[in-house]
């Protein structure tokens, strides 16, 4: 697998920073509970509560230390994720914890198509199981095994 130590150091780095509750996203537009939408950092549920971005990318920017702050992670931490993200090919990562079990699935977007919610997603995911999730389920036909616990998807919405 390509960039291998780059994946496993993304997948540790947001395994260390799981907060309490079970989902955790970070990316090029995305910090926590908080997405990029028009110039607006914006919490997922509640698109009242936003914080003004002007330069989201810009580490030096107030917006972006203040949704940092609120998900509890550094300017140095969440630069660190847009360099290997980046190297990866990856515009975010995931992960998902259940809570009645330890399996846990971390994923990276490494190629969407389309219009908001509707498109097309290419995914590298690693379940701390041995089959994916989806695959087990019969939700997700088209996924490959790239190595033990690795697997590259693709899903359409």
């Amino acid at each position: 697998m390509t960039h291998r130590r780059e994946f496993v150091e993304l997948r540790d780095m947001i395994k260390q920073d799981l907060p309490p509750h079970i989902t955790l996203s970070v990316g090029t537009n995305v910090i926590g509970e908080y997405w990029e939408t028009f110039d607006l950092m914006r919490l997922k549920k509640q698109w009242r509560q936003s914080i003004p971005v002007e330069g989201l990318r810009d580490s030096a920017d107030r917006s972006l230390d203040e949704a940092l702050t609120r998900t509890g992670l550094t300017v140095d931490k969440y630069n660190k994720y847009l360099s290997l993200l980046h190297i990866v090919g990856a515009s975010r990562v995931t992960i998902v914890s259940s809570r009645e079990s330890d399996r846990e699935t971390v994923t990276f977007l490494v190629y969407r198509a389309g219009f908001a919610g509707n498109g097309c997603g290419a995914f590298i995911t690693w379940e701390s199981d041995s089959a994916p999730r989806h695959a087990t389920a019969g939700l997700e036909p088209d996924i490959t095994s790239l190595e033990p616990q690795w697997f590259a998807s693709s899903r359409c919405s």
